[in-house]
């Protein structure tokens, strides 16, 4: 069909699941489903038969097998294939974010009862993982009980003949009990991001189950259809196949309940920044495993390192082994890999380079400080450059290069020596002074005012070997050009990081030696008091002016303008011209900006992990645009300016104190406030099913404006003028490729980590100009369409009890579709193969209430 007219559509409201109390329960689950039948087990024959049938054309072959995953020359073997579109389907944005914000959860624990300026680091963290994995056991023994009861329940439904959604509808079903033990005296934040955590480990479930369950059907049928000899055999086999496979569906769920705690364990290492070194990347390891080699374009797109290892590293680990246990075909093979993910687990907690960065610059600020007049800072130099690489992940670089580590640290010791001892550091402690030290909200002593002057010279090395660190080989094998390097490298670290203490001719004729012209202020590190510093901050909180022209250009994460955000997060009439104070913070080694966040506990609307939505990325041209000081801002790659929390060393973001402005909170059925959403796009290609999926999620603001449109029966080109709007941008933002979280490919070839919207970076820029043209006139044909004969369903939406409004659409057999699958999977295809404009895709569009992603 290739009507604009065949839609569907429903208007639901956020449903919830009723929690029980009281006694335990044996199962959480309604028996309400069709059971199967008791029937006598199947004969060794019988099983024997069904066995080889699996081995040979069972549509989950084992992954082990697969030591030349070439098929033939130049062609991935298509059990590869079908490993890495699961790998790709079960993957879920909204996990990341519910494991960071368990991830917070256990920092603010940590912060709050373990880490000390006394006493062994290390020997801390140890007693806090401990202690941690007691106080979140809850969460292992709900998704654990929740897993058991389900292989439980599954155990008495045939497979074979129960629907999908009957099979999906039984695991929605489930409701946490959170009753008793620690669980129950946890706050109602801490519920909230556990029960978040839940029910996307439950989702994931409920993917192996519904891809077991298509298998049992499409299994059957092939043994009806494919196996003539021993039929009498084969045929009592067919009638017992569901319940054989049944059998292997249970086996599997009890070792996927195994996967729950090295799970957990991973989130706390991470909370702790401890995250083992040796721990897997399974982007470059499926790329080798897809083409037999390595393939640098598998490799990151931009030289930057992060402050903390990706959370999504986590997620791509336990999907790994989810797909594993699934794609196995042997019981052994699923016990190895289940051992294999509990022993990493298991592993004492690698050193943690951060910690040994925190120690060194206490002791660096401790003797640099102390030096006498003309006393040479050369070995006070030599033994913390070292440790700052070691937590630079581009610091990997120069070791080895002990020539070029010696000849660096000689250098500083030099540049920095009218900065340091008994006689410069005091008046460098003067200059800080000068420029704000005091403004940050704190009493300054004597000796804070010395340390901050030592802190601010160690930030200037810091940099200095950060910049170095990623210069090109032939400038780290050369002396003579390493030096002027260095040069240029340790004047951009003392303009970010110093005062400006030079003569005002001297940055007129040099105006790159300092940031800011007009601002006057320093980059302090943060706590100031505290050895464990975790980030910076502007010492200058300057007023802004927020002009409607402004905040319509400037742009927070993932592209969305700042006028949005103050709309649907802070709820500000939008045109109105605001009065702020800004708040500017920079990223260093080991900085999540939940801890910004917690650190700020003066600034009104800060204080919290969850206020981390309220930073924005202080990009050059943000900078110039509210303070008119481009220089305060830092360019990043836009892997680092998506919503994920993520960030750059260097990275620099900003904080809007406005007077009477705080988030906006919506709240839920089970009595929690959640804050509001701003208007949001997410696609889904899903090449197997030969789909593209799109669900537009409409701000209650963006929603409401739409709904009073169509109340008033105004014109449809009204309507879908400001749904255009909304989903012009958004989409040539998620199509980009530029930002990751967005978009979801799934694909045979296309590895989890450029599976979220890189690999789009790969097409073609003339391709990816016309695919995204084509999507938005698909979705905005088809959305005006619906939406001019089930305005009614829309409006019922947006009174409901829920937070906007989310649009879902599904294009069945897009055109030009196999061309780009053909595309990202590398094979050669004219640039005018791309014909998605050859007919139109079917469409079912569904209107529901709430944000919803899938």
């Amino acid at each position: 069909m290739t009507s604009a007219d065949n839609f569907t559509s429903s208007s639901t409201g956020n449903s919830t699941a009723s929690q029980t109390s009281g006694a335990t329960i044996e199962s959480p689950f309604p028996s309400s489903f069709p059971m199967a039948r008791e029937e006598p087990e199947p004969s060794e024959q019988v099983e024997e038969a069904f066995s080889d049938f699996l081995s040979s054309e069972s549509p989950f072959p084992s992954i082990y097998e697969l030591e030349n995953p070439l098929e033939r020359a130049g062609l991935v073997a298509p059990e590869m294939e079908e490993y890495v579109a699961f790998l790709n389907e079960l993957y879920d944005q909204e996990f990341d974010d519910a494991i960071s914000d368990l991830a917070d959860e256990a920092t603010e624990f940590y912060h709050g009862q373990f880490e000390s300026e006394y006493g062994d680091p290390a020997g801390q963290k140890r007693e806090a993982e401990f202690l941690l994995e007691s106080h979140f056991e809850p969460v292992t023994h709900e998704l654990e009980a929740f897993i058991e009861g389900l292989a439980n329940e599954l155990d008495q439904v045939d497979l074979e003949h129960t629907s999908i959604a009957n099979i999906e509808s039984l695991i929605d079903q489930y409701a946490p009990v959170f009753e008793g033990g620690l669980l129950k005296r946890m706050r109602n934040r801490a519920k909230r991001r556990i029960k978040r955590v839940i029910r996307k480990v439950k989702k994931k479930v409920k993917s192996v189950v519904k891809k077991v369950a298509r298998g049992v059907k499409k299994g059957v049928k092939a043994v009806g259809r494919g196996i003539k000899k021993g039929a009498k055999a084969v045929g009592r086999g067919v009638k017992k196949a569901g319940k054989f496979i049944k059998r292997k569906l249970g086996k599997l769920l009890n070792r996927l309940k195994r996967l729950i705690k090295p799970l957990l364990k991973r989130v706390l290492k991470f909370a702790l920044n401890r995250i083992p070194a040796q721990y897997r990347q399974l982007a470059k390891g499926l790329a080798k495993r897809l083409f037999g080699k390595e393939v640098e374009e598998f490799e990151s797109f931009e030289l930057e390192e992060e402050t903390t290892q990706d959370i999504s590293t986590i997620q791509n680990e336990f999907d790994e082994q989810v797909a594993n246990l699934l794609f196995a075909e042997a019981e052994v093979d699923m016990d190895d890999a289940v051992a294999s993910y509990e022993a990493e687990a298991k592993q004492p907690m690698a050193i943690d380079a951060v910690d040994s960065l925190d120690q060194a610059r206490a002791d660096f600020i401790q003797q640099v400080t102390a030096l006498e007049e003309d006393e040479d800072p050369t070995p006070v130099v030599e033994n913390f450059v070292p440790a700052v690489m070691a937590a630079l992940k581009l610091g990997l670089r120069l070791i080895g290069r002990q020539r070029v580590v010696k000849f660096l640290a000689k250098l500083i010791a030099k540049l920095i020596r009218k900065f340091v001892g008994k006689k410069y550091a005091p008046l460098l402690s003067q200059a800080i002074v000068d420029v704000g030290l005091r403004l940050i909200g704190l009493e300054v002593t004597p000796e804070d005012e010395v340390n901050a002057a030592g802190a601010a010279v160690a930030a200037t090395v810091e940099e200095t070997v950060r910049q170095v660190a990623a210069l090109p080989d032939y400038v780290l094998d050369s002396e003579e050009l390493l030096e002027g390097f260095v040069l240029e490298a340790f004047e951009k670290a003392a303009a970010a990081n110093l005062p400006p203490v030079l003569p005002e001719s001297s940055y007129e004729k040099r105006p790159a030696l300092r940031e800011s012209s007009r601002t006057r202020g320093t980059w302090l590190m943060q706590p100031l008091r505290r050895r464990h510093k975790r980030y910076k901050k502007f010492s200058r909180v300057s007023e802004v002016t927020l002009t409607p022209e402004i905040t319509r250009t400037v742009k927070t994460f993932c592209g969305v303008p700042l006028a949005g955000f103050l709309r649907d997060r802070l709820g500000l009439v939008p045109g109105r011209t605001l009065k702020a104070r800004i708040h500017l913070y920079e990223a260093i080694p080991g900085t999540r900006l939940s801890e910004i966040c917690q650190g700020e506990t003066h600034v009104p609307g800060l204080g919290m992990s969850e206020a981390r939505s309220q930073l924005h990325p202080l990009t050059p041209a943000a900078a110039g645009m509210l303070l008119g000081e481009a220089g305060l801002g830092r360019e990043v790659s836009h892997k680092y300016l998506d919503h994920q929390p993520t960030t750059a060393v260097g990275q620099r973001f900003y904080y809007l104190e406005i007077p009477g402005a705080h988030p906006k909170m919506m709240p839920t059925e089970e009595g929690e406030s959640i804050a509001r959403r701003a208007s949001d796009l997410n696609l889904t290609f899903d090449f197997p099913a030969n789909q593209l999926r799109a669900c537009l999620f409409l701000s209650e603001a963006d929603a409401q404006a739409v709904a009073v449109r169509l109340r008033r029966n105004a014109p449809i080109g009204t309507v879908v003028a400001l749904l255009h709007a909304v989903l012009a941008p958004k989409l040539k933002t998620a199509l980009s490729g530029q930002f990751a979280g967005h978009v979801k490919i799934i694909h045979g070839t296309i590895t989890p980590e450029y599976a979220r919207g890189p690999a789009l970076k790969l097409l073609p820029q003339g391709v990816n100009e016309r695919l995204t043209r084509q999507v938005i006139d698909w979705l905005g044909l088809f959305l005006s369409n619906y939406l001019k004969q089930h305005a009614q369903d829309f409006v019922a939406a947006t009174e409901a009890f829920a937070d906007g409004v989310t649009l879902k659409v599904r294009l069945n057999h897009p055109p030009g579709f196999s061309t780009l699958s053909k595309a990202l999977r590398g094979e050669p295809v004219s640039l005018y193969g791309f014909h998605f404009t050859d007919g139109m895709p079917e469409a079912n569009i569904q209107v529901a209430a709430g944000f919803h992603r899938e």
